[in-house]
């Protein structure tokens, strides 16, 4: 009874240990180089994002900071991955991301209040 209880904690502890989280699953796929729009306006720059299993965004703050958009409008959506700021585009409230697969382009469209 004891070995077989001491074999099935072993078994659950593997399970947590070996499994990755959710979010790491959201952080691990695939970075994509894309062109920038802002309101359909061509920025005519690049940028490497990372984009989800589940079809979010994440860009470099860095990066997200060319877009113009006020600190507390972006913050809430903020995460650090690998000491590195990133911001969820989809998560942005009001915003509209549009990406073109066929031509690597990555579009943000939001309301003039949001940028500074």
């Amino acid at each position: 009874m004891v070995k077989c209880l001491s074999y099935s904690i072993l078994i659950f502890l593997l399970s947590i240990i070996v499994q990755p989280s959710s979010y790491a699953n959201d952080i691990l796929d695939e970075e994509v180089i894309v062109s920038l729009k802002v309101n359909h306006e061509d920025l005519d720059l690049l940028s490497t994002v990372i984009r989800t299993p589940n079809g979010n965004f994440l860009m470099l703050l860095e990066d997200v900071k060319l877009f113009n958009l006020k600190d507390e409008y972006v913050a809430p959506v903020t995460i650090d991955v690998a000491n590195k700021k990133y911001v969820n585009l989809n998560k942005l409230p009001e915003a509209i991301i549009k990406y073109d697969e066929e031509m690597l382009a990555l579009e943000l469209e939001s309301p003039p209040p949001l940028r500074q």
